[in-house]
């Protein structure tokens, strides 16, 4: 099987499966260690789902793409009907997600990937990935309707990191976040707190007859972008600033999942970003991109530290 493709510039190192929907598993900064979450021993993966509108789904984890909203995912197709009628939730579209991307180009610090047609969300995506000269990496999304009906998507930036890394995301009010547990007899609800007009989840482990905590928070923040530390380094993720109702209800322009189980290596944090959704003509197009940036930071032990470092950040301008 292939072995992921290397995308490098300074002290840059990034890693892509094409042959498994060009997921980004690998993130690195000098000697930082991956700053994504992502299991190495599934890169050559052997037995990748296949691409059917009947395929499960497997946590290969990383920085994928997805379409939105969810609650659409399976409704605009008709070759697996059930999942169709029940509006189904779950899986993401495996065409997208474990397709085989073709390399239109490739140079040592920037490459542009082409997924197979999606007969399940019908469209294509070129993902356009390049490393630039600061050292922040770029990456452009465009979503090409392949059918002969419109179809209507917005572009989901999906980026996993560890459950227990830092995440903060400046608002405005706690009127512009909106935290929604999963309760259930196994799963109960993760902590979080709004400090200083940062958001962030307390991640902890579940207790006592659980053996799950997971929630999903969806904000509307005052500045474009996410902050994920991990260990002696700051993951800020940036993005084009939407008016907020240009954002599908079901959705949020920022959407953070934290999800930890008994054993620790489970830990799991979602940093998504939704761009609006667009009605696309077949053959038309829509674009969105993110801009990832990697400070060095000191090792920081709390909130009001790293909080502290963000803000200082802002009153340089750097963020």
């Amino acid at each position: 099987m292939p072995l992921p493709i290397l995308l490098s510039k300074g002290s840059l190192i990034l890693k892509i499966l094409p042959h498994i929907g060009a997921t980004i598993v690998s993130l690195e900064k000098g000697n930082s260690g991956n700053l994504l979450k992502s299991d190495s021993r599934l890169w050559d993966d052997k037995e990748v789902p296949e691409q059917s509108a009947f395929s499960g789904f497997k946590p290969y984890n990383g920085h994928t793409i997805w379409v939105s909203p969810q609650s659409q995912w399976w409704t605009q197709q008709d070759i697996n009907t059930q999942r169709r009628d029940s509006a189904s939730p779950w899986p993401p579209d495996p065409y997208i997600n474990y397709g085989d991307y073709t390399i239109i180009r490739k140079e040592s610090h920037c490459i542009s990937l082409q997924s197979p047609e999606s007969p399940v969300s019908g469209i294509t995506i070129q993902k356009d990935i390049a490393i630039n000269d600061d050292e922040s990496i770029y990456l452009n999304t465009i979503f090409t309707n392949t059918t002969n009906k419109v179809v209507s998507w917005d572009i989901w930036y999906n980026t996993r990191v560890d459950g227990f890394s830092k995440v903060y995301v400046p608002v405005a009010s706690d009127k512009d976040v909106r935290v929604v547990p999963v309760l259930n007899d196994s799963t109960t609800e993760m902590p979080y707190q709004i400090v200083n007009n940062f958001f962030s989840y307390q991640t902890t482990m579940p207790e006592g007859i659980f053996t799950r905590r997971c929630s999903k928070t969806y904000i509307y923040p005052n500045r474009p972008w996410i902050g994920a530390f991990t260990g002696n380094n700051l993951f800020v993720i940036r993005f084009e600033m939407h008016p907020q109702k240009s954002i599908h209800p079901d959705q949020a322009l920022v959407e953070i999942y934290n999800h930890t189980e008994s054993d620790t290596s489970d830990a799991l944090h979602e940093l998504e970003y939704h761009s609006p959704k667009r009605s696309l003509r077949p053959d038309e197009s829509m674009e969105g991109w993110e801009v990832w940036k990697i400070f060095d930071s000191p090792d920081l032990k709390t909130d009001n530290e790293r909080i502290a470092f963000l803000q200082q950040l802002i009153s340089k301008g750097e963020l």
